[in-house]
C-alpha cells in the first residue's frame, strides 16, 4: 500500500456533524482532517504489535482530557493529590504492560504459551511498587492528598495485615 488518496464520502447524522465539528484534535481542523486522524488513532488503538511505550502512549492520549480536567481543577483550587497522580501512573504502566505483553507461539505447533510464572512476577512488581509508593504516604502525618489525612484514615487494616504476616513469616523462619 503506497500513499495514494481514496476519496470517500459519507454521510453522518447532524448529532455526528456537530460532534466532529466541535471535536478538538491536534493539528485537525477540517472534518477531513478529523476523520483521518481519528482513523490513524483508531488503527494505534488497535494494533496487537504495540510494545509497551506504544500502548503507554495510547491509554495516556485517552486518558488525556481526563487529566488536563483534574490538573486544571487543582490548579484553579490550589491543591495537589500525590495519591492521583500515583494510582492514575501505575494503572497505566500496568495496563500498558498488560496489553502489550508477548504471547509466544510455536511455529511448529502453532500452539500459543504464556509464561505465566514471568507475567505473576511483573505484575507483582508493580503492585508492590504502587503500595510502596502508597505507605510513602504516610511517613508523614498530613500526606500529600487533597485530604491530608486519606492514607492515616485507610492504613489501620493494612498495618495490621502486614504486622500478621511479618509475625507468622518469623514463627515459620524459627522453625525450619
Amino acid at each position: 500500500m503506497g500513499n495514494k488518496k481514496v476519496s470517500l464520502s459519507v454521510r453522518v447524522s447532524q448529532e455526528d456533524a456537530e460532534f466532529i465539528a466541535g471535536l478538538k484534535i491536534e493539528d485537525a481542523i477540517t472534518p477531513s482532517d478529523k476523520i483521518r486522524a481519528l482513523i490513524k488513532q483508531t488503527k494505534e488503538n488497535t494494533s496487537m504489535d504495540q510494545d509497551f511505550v506504544g500502548q503507554l502512549s495510547i491509554l495516556q492520549r485517552q486518558l488525556a482530557p481526563l487529566l488536563k480536567q483534574i490538573k486544571k481543577a487543582e490548579h484553579e483550587e490550589d491543591i495537589q493529590s500525590e495519591f492521583i497522580t500515583i494510582t492514575i501512573e501505575c494503572l497505566m504502566e500496568s495496563l500498558a504492560f498488560l496489553t502489550s505483553y508477548q504471547i509466544k507461539q510455536d511455529t511448529e505447533t502453532k500452539k500459543t504459551t504464556i509464561d505465566l510464572q514471568s507475567l505473576e512476577n511483573e505484575m507483582a512488581q508493580k503492585v508492590f511498587r504502587y503500595i510502596e509508593s502508597v505507605l510513602r504516604m504516610g511517613v508523614t502525618r498530613k500526606a500529600p492528598c487533597y485530604d491530608s489525612n486519606l492514607i492515616n484514615k485507610n492504613i489501620a487494616q493494612v498495618l495490621e495485615l502486614a504486622s500478621i504476616i511479618s509475625s507468622t513469616t518469623s514463627t515459620k523462619e524459627k522453625e525450619t
